[in-house]
């Protein structure tokens, strides 16, 4: 549970911070233009959660390799089921996003600084140091984000909050249900936790 609620304070972090840094590479420019586009929805108060949801899936399909971050999460188990894939890519975004739209709320502002830019040709690591600001704190966290090339445009396939990684962190809970549990069943859990969420 601790390493869920990490991961869940990652989703919220990245996607609240304020993208004023200088551009150190087109992935850093992406970064920024994604962050840009998730601030404009969360200080948007006044838009109906079903718009924001809305808002926020189109955002998550369009800026966020969920394709890559459902196969790194599944690991050895994604060959073994193909006839699933699609599912199990559906579930595990909408899961996502039901976690962010539930954090951010809690997060009021964000002062962000770039520390490493390290960008190849088709991938990139950006480190950051964020300080989030919430009603009733104000904490430092470092948050390394981990983008590649898709479709000729740079997406981000995983977050790393003061060293724990979202995909990582699902990559363990995935595992040990799946030692218990068919993948059929994986499937129904991650839509009960979709709807209690």
């Amino acid at each position: 549970m601790k390493h869920l609620a990490i991961g869940c304070l990652a989703s919220c972090v990245f996607l609240c911070v304020s993208a004023q840094t200088s551009v150190a590479s087109s992935a850093h420019h992406e970064l920024g233009v994604i962050l840009d586009e998730v601030r404009a929805l969360i200080v948007d108060a006044k838009k109906p959660p079903v718009e924001r949801q809305d808002a926020l899936h189109i955002l998550v399909l369009s800026r966020f390799d969920v394709r890559e971050m459902s196969r790194r999460a599944l690991a050895i188990h994604w060959k073994t089921t193909s006839l699933n894939q699609e599912r199990f890519v559906l579930l595990f975004t909408r899961y996502i996003e039901r976690l962010f739209l539930k954090h951010i709320r809690k997060i009021q502002d964000v002062e962000v600084t770039l520390l490493v830019d390290r960008t190849a040709r088709t991938s990139a690591y950006i480190d950051t140091k964020f300080l989030v600001k919430t009603p009733k704190s104000q904490n430092d966290y470092y948050v390394d984000f981990k983008m590649r090339i898709d479709e000729d445009r740079w997406k981000i396939f995983d977050v790393i909050i003061q060293g724990v990684s979202i995909v990582s962190m699902f990559r363990s809970q995935f595992k040990t249900l799946l030692e218990k549990h068919s993948f059929e069943e994986l499937l129904d859990i991650l839509e009960k936790k979709i709807s209690a969420v």
